[in-house]
């Protein structure tokens, strides 16, 4: 059978099934998706769950989803993906170029393909700026452009969660724009619209609109998201558990089902406590009292072509001088050209042109890392 007829049929019967159980496990609406022909589609990433919404809600548009490199790299489990859906790779904490043009072909061959602009799962529950270059991809694809926009996703399942909570969520088709909306448009126009289109806010939906999102042990694994203490100011010391996340200092604060934090002093939600310690590590940088990082447990490999990969080095990782180092391995970070964090354990990097992956045991908090060598990128 001809693969992309085998392709619809695994869409089609797929999504039978997958629909109705992903409407009872998140509680979620979808207004009728409307679409025709090979189109880009790009949604806000707000669960890893994601591709699977985006499949339910458009059960009658049979698409292909770029997906992370590190999928391609589970054996028989990439295998049967590959087989059935045939994701597109990408390589995050490396440029994208490579991923881009498979896009494009793919386009240009008649399908239609899905992407996550942000490239990565929100931590505090806001949408962040589309990667560099999407505002062109759009242009260049030779299709319409579709904006889908997923709502109460991050208190659904926030990134550092364990488990779903039941609330509600809501995915609808922004807007749709046309080849020839998109030729008399800019790339950085194009970039603008998209990023307007899929713009959200949890908590400042929650403000308008309150929802409970229940389930159990709300907090477990907040320190993955959250590395300042609001008290101590210390980055080794939090730690969620069951609702609430507590720090060696005495710091606590319950996550509530409302997303709220309990009590609301000094802040009443993730997304404050967020901004906070981007601003506060950043102050350090600025006036040189940057502590050291140390975490355990590490392993670094690096990504060889065809997925393959070599095994660098275990133990200790941490950061000092502004060099990143896992047991005998350094590099600074002036000299890392990209880097991005996947789910939470998973930090991946290219250097030298060549590209790593550092992977941690859960709980470690890899945000400071990257935040700290964007620090270092933004000023030379």
């Amino acid at each position: 059978m001809d693969q992309k007829k085998f392709h619809l049929l695994v869409w089609k019967y797929g999504t039978k099934v997958l629909r109705p159980f992903i409407k009872w496990k998140f509680n979620i609406d979808f207004e009728p998706f409307h679409a025709e022909g090979p189109c880009l589609i790009i949604a806000n990433h707000v669960t890893s769950w994601d591709p699977l919404l985006l499949a339910a809600g458009a059960s009658n548009h049979q698409m292909y989803f770029v997906a992370s490199e590190h999928l391609f790299r589970k054996g028989f489990v990439t295998k049967l993906i590959h087989f059935l859906v045939a994701p597109i790779a990408r390589k995050k904490g490396s440029s994208g170029a490579d991923t881009a043009m498979q896009c494009l072909r793919s386009i240009r061959k008649g399908n239609s393909v899905c992407i996550f602009g942000e490239g990565e799962v929100t931590w505090d529950g806001v949408s962040h700026p589309s990667f560099e270059g999407t505002g062109t991809l759009a242009r260049a694809c030779g299709g319409s452009l579709v904006t889908y926009r997923f709502e109460g996703g991050h208190l659904s399942r926030p990134r550092w969660a364990k488990r779903i909570r039941k609330g509600h969520m809501k995915g609808h088709i922004v807007n749709v724009y046309t080849k020839d909306q998109l030729r008399a448009m800019t790339a950085d126009e194009v970039a603008a619209a998209i990023d307007q289109d899929l713009y959200e806010d949890a908590y400042a939906r929650q403000q308008q609109h309150p929802v409970a999102f229940r389930g159990s042990r709300l907090a477990d694994r907040m320190e993955t998201a959250a590395f300042l203490c609001p008290r101590c100011e210390k980055t080794d010391g939090l730690k969620g558990e069951g609702d609430f996340i507590t720090c060696r200092c005495g710091f606590k604060a319950r996550f509530t089902p409302y997303g709220a934090l309990e009590p609301a002093d000094p802040f009443r939600n993730f997304k404050e406590w967020d901004h906070w310690q981007h601003e506060r590590l950043t102050g350090m940088f600025e006036d040189g009292t940057l502590p050291d990082f140390y975490d355990e447990d590490g392993a670094l490999i690096e990504i060889l072509d065809g997925h393959e990969i070599r095994p660098i080095s275990q133990g200790a990782l941490g950061m000092k001088d502004f060099t990143l180092s896992c047991m005998g391995a350094s590099f600074p970070l002036r000299e890392i050209d990209q880097m991005a964090i996947v789910q939470t354990n998973i930090l991946l990097f290219s250097h030298q042109g060549k590209y790593y992956e550092l992977r941690t045991r859960v709980g470690v908090n890899l945000r400071k890392y990257l935040h700290i060598w964007k620090l270092c990128r933004q000023n030379g």
